[in-house]
């Protein structure tokens, strides 16, 4: 008989890497619950996480992660106050 910690789904974690002045990926598609972490891979250069959607790293930072439960469904937009253009979104299906 499958106990029934095994029945139950694990969230995922994903990753989005900020490095050359953008996200990558840019689009991440996820399931509720599921993680996405940030991290910072672009030597010196300094970047954020912000979003009107959800809490994200306003402070700038050139190295490290972020990392954000997402538990609700929708699009969620951010960018980077730093650099025009630097933009993603995640969808939590």
């Amino acid at each position: 008989m499958p106990s029934v910690a095994a029945a139950v789904p694990r969230a995922a974690s994903l990753r989005v890497v900020l490095r050359h002045n953008r996200f990558s990926p840019r689009k991440v598609v996820v399931h509720r619950g599921d993680t996405v972490t940030w991290l910072w891979r672009d030597g010196k250069t300094q970047h954020n996480v912000v979003s009107n959607s959800f809490h994200g790293l306003l402070n700038p930072k050139s190295s490290g992660s972020f990392t954000k439960r997402f538990t609700r469904s929708g699009s969620y937009s951010y960018f980077c106050t730093i650099h025009a253009g630097m933009t993603g979104t995640i969808v939590v299906h």
